[in-house]
């Protein structure tokens, strides 16, 4: 975001829900900044935090009082602190003696979403739908893998 611009309380969770990679397998969560500007939000590749720092700033000061677009927001912001906080997952349940324990899971690329293309097919949507599913499931799961600069599409 500009130095000098502060996002509108009403809708700031954007920010936050733009730098997690929990966006990425929650479309109703992509369809927030495809309702502020759907043109930018194509033109940023769908990267969430691209867009946040692209978009015209009138128009997020607009939409921060539309009460049914803050409600989305809200109901996604829940969403996603629900998921976060959850302790009652896959894992909790089946493994609780194993809460202090950490998974590595390495690969050389993750498809984890086309706005963060450093995966050149298979393999790589492979590695990132495991890292979903671990996230889903409450894994201790750490990703290890390779940033490329130019990635693979460029």
């Amino acid at each position: 975001m500009s130095e000098n611009f502060k996002m509108p309380e009403s809708i700031k969770n954007l920010e936050t829900l733009a730098y997690n990679l929990w966006f990425g397998w929650n479309p109703d969560v992509h369809d927030l900044y495809k309702e502020i500007d759907l043109d930018t939000w194509r033109k940023c590749g769908r990267n969430p935090v691209r867009f946040l720092e692209t978009v015209d700033k009138n128009k997020l000061e607009q939409i921060s009082g539309n009460k049914a677009f803050v409600d989305k927001v809200n109901i996604s912001w829940k969403r996603f602190q629900d998921y976060l906080a959850s302790t009652k997952t896959a894992y909790n349940k089946n493994y609780p003696k194993m809460a202090d324990h950490s998974i590595a899971y390495f690969s050389a690329e993750y498809g984890i979403h086309e706005s963060l293309p450093n995966y050149a097919g298979g393999l790589g949507v492979l590695a990132g739908d495991h890292t979903k599913s671990a996230s889903d499931l409450g894994l201790p799961f750490i990703a290890v893998g390779l940033m490329y600069k130019h990635a693979y599409f460029h």
